[in-house]
Parts: C-alpha cells; sequence; structure tokens
C-alpha cells in the first residue's frame, strides 16, 4: 500500500470512528430523554397523588368542622336544658373557629348533593341564630359574621331556583334573628351598608312577612 492509499484507508477508519461516536452519542441521549421522560411522568404521578391526598385531607377536616354544627344542632334542640348543657352551649360561640365554620358553610358554593347541602345551612343558620339570642355574651364576631353572609351575592351566581331559594331563605332567617336579638345594631348595619345588596335582602324579609300574613 502506497502512502497516498494508507492516507486515503486512515480517512475513512477516521470517518467510520466519527459515524461509531456519534451513533452511540444519539443512543445515550435517547436513554438519557427516555429517562427523563419517565422521571418526570413519575413527579407527575407524585405530584397528582400528592394533591388527591391534600384534598382529601382538607374535605376530612371540612367534614369534622361541620361536626360542631350538628352537635351543636344535637344539643340545643333537647327540650330541657341543664345548667352545665347551656354553659357548654355558650362556649360554641366562645371558639371563633365555630363562628368561620359556620360562615364558610352558608359561603360555600358546593350544592352537589342538595339534601345534604340543605342540612348543612340548616345547621350553620341555626348555630348563627342560637349566637345571635345570647345577649349575655360577646356577640361581636356573629354579628359580623351575619352580617357579611347578608352582603354576600351567592344567590346570584346560580340559576338553580332550589339553591337560591335555600340561600335566600337562610338570609332572611338571620336578617330577622338580626332584628330580633340586636334591633340596635340592624340600624347601624343599615346606615352603614345600604345598597342594592342589601335593599334585596330587607325585600325578601318583607315579601316573606306579606306571605306569612296572608
Amino acid at each position: 500500500m502506497n502512502k497516498r492509499d494508507q492516507i486515503i484507508f486512515s480517512v475513512v477508519c477516521l470517518a467510520i470512528a466519527f459515524l461509531t461516536l456519534r451513533s452511540d452519542g444519539s443512543k445515550n441521549e435517547e436513554r438519557k430523554l427516555d429517562t427523563n421522560k419517565n422521571e418526570v411522568k413519575s413527579l407527575e404521578k407524585t405530584s397528582k397523588g400528592k394533591k388527591r391526598a391534600h384534598f382529601k385531607v382538607i374535605e376530612e377536616k371540612v367534614a369534622k368542622k361541620n361536626d360542631v354544627l350538628v352537635s351543636h344542632s344535637k344539643l340545643r334542640s333537647k327540650a330541657i336544658l341543664n345548667k352545665k348543657e347551656n354553659e357548654l352551649l355558650d362556649q360554641y360561640f366562645t371558639d371563633h373557629k365555630n363562628i368561620r365554620v359556620a360562615f364558610l358553610t352558608l359561603s360555600s358554593q358546593k350544592f352537589d348533593d342538595l339534601d345534604k347541602a340543605i342540612d348543612r345551612r340548616i345547621n350553620a343558620t341555626n348555630f348563627l341564630m342560637d349566637g345571635l339570642s345570647r345577649s349575655h355574651m360577646d356577640r361581636s364576631e356573629i354579628i359580623k359574621a351575619t352580617e357579611m353572609f347578608l352582603l354576600s351575592e351567592n344567590e346570584e351566581l346560580t340559576e338553580n331556583l332550589d339553591i337560591r331559594r335555600a340561600i335566600i331563605g337562610d338570609k332572611v332567617d338571620l336578617y330577622n334573628a338580626l332584628v330580633n336579638y340586636a334591633p340596635e345594631q340592624v340600624e347601624i348595619f343599615k346606615r352603614n351598608y345600604m345598597s342594592e345588596r342589601l335593599k334585596k335582602v330587607i325585600q325578601y324579609v318583607e315579601m316573606n312577612k306579606q306571605r306569612n300574613r296572608g
């Protein structure tokens, strides 16, 4: 083999070696991509699993908190209460978390099961009404929660008539309770927050009174 042939042979060998290395590199890159894709999928699954677990924890907490409203309702429904039971009822309203649970229950837009949702709302409404009736206690948080709910636009956010009626019914009951148990606060409330929203609530109450008279 002469010198020229040796050079050509060397060039060909180098070219083959380069192509082989390139091919191996591409395979390695493909393997890395596959590995990365698998890692991403694994992370996505883990993330979804954590989200599901997180939402489950939240649902369990909400359910547990609603138990407070249920236990209050059961105790309140007793025909005769002794001194200790009355003191226990007072304690429900010294915990601001219980008042917040009642407010959040009434503000909830979850009506997947209408009957259960209405039962929860009845318990929350009765809880706040009972709190408003306890004039011997500090009712500022209970009054505030009631006023915030009365000013909400919840019934305007749905076209379902049954849901609208349920929300409006809760507002009528709570406004009447506010009038009966904290009349001086109602005047302040109307003076500070009179708006189309509050006018509608008062209109609901007046319509309900006329219906009851009829």
